[in-house]
């Protein structure tokens, strides 16, 4: 579950369940104190940021094209950062979408509509972006054999990038495609995202094959599977970080 400031429009990290891309709203504590110095008083930019959301969820249900410019623009009008237009608006719509289609209550063709769209979103805003440092720390960002949809890594791009942590997407199926890529040296990290078992194990060959060709490197699980204690404990000897465990 994603926790969301309903005021700012920041993000508030996660919390159970895990699995469940829905949107949690409460407040941050900037804007708590906020609120109680204006009595309670419900600023009418809450109402358009809400309005917003509901708007692009409705027209996406329908199946209709929405264009990037207009995400843009309306989101930049209210105040929503980049960052937070894809986790809070992009990611819980396109989660709803999948949802209603595996109850057969929307066709797949309006998943893909709008995965086209976020995709499309996140590379604008990823070019618009100005480029880090050569010298900024280097993330090898593995995607599991299996996912069919790019967003959840050009997400962690953009989350990271405002960290000033360059992220380099690597879909591999060989381990030995993973060692033969960070022999380069040009990478401080690896991490992994996992949201199935299969892909667990498949990590795990890597991390550990990794581990052994460079000691040194910095390891990190994430994805929703890395929250079940089976898969904890397991990952525990040899990742380095793993997503809130």
């Amino acid at each position: 579950m994603i926790r969301w400031c309903a005021y700012c429009q920041r993000f508030l990290g996660e919390s159970a369940p895990y699995d469940r891309l829905v949107v949690s709203h409460g407040l941050c504590g900037d804007c708590h104190a906020t609120i109680e110095e204006t009595r309670g008083e419900v600023s009418p930019k809450i109402h358009a940021i809400a309005e917003f959301f509901r708007d692009v969820l409705r027209r996406s249900l329908a199946g209709e094209h929405i264009e990037v410019d207009e995400l843009i623009d309306r989101s930049r009008a209210l105040g929503i950062l980049p960052v937070d237009l894809v986790i809070g608006v992009i990611q819980p719509v396109l989660y709803e979408l999948g949802r209603r289609f595996a109850a057969g209550e929307v066709p797949h063709t309006f998943e893909r509509e709008f995965t086209r769209t976020g995709a499309a979103l996140m590379k604008h805003l990823a070019a618009e972006r100005p480029p880090l440092p050569p010298s900024a720390p280097r993330l090898l960002l593995g995607v599991s054999p299996g996912n069919q949809h790019q967003l959840g890594p050009l997400s962690y791009a953009m989350i990271l990038a405002e960290e000033g942590i360059a992220v380099e997407p690597f879909a591999a199926t060989l381990v030995s495609d993973y060692l033969s890529r960070l022999a380069r040296g040009d990478c401080d990290a690896l991490g992994l995202s996992v949201a199935l078992r299969g892909q667990f194990e498949h990590a795990l060959a890597v991390a550990r094959a990794v581990r052994l060709a460079h000691p040194s490197l910095f390891l990190a699980l994430g994805g929703c599977i890395s929250k079940d204690p089976d898969v904890l404990e397991k990952a525990q000897s040899c990742f380095d970080w793993i997503a809130d465990p």
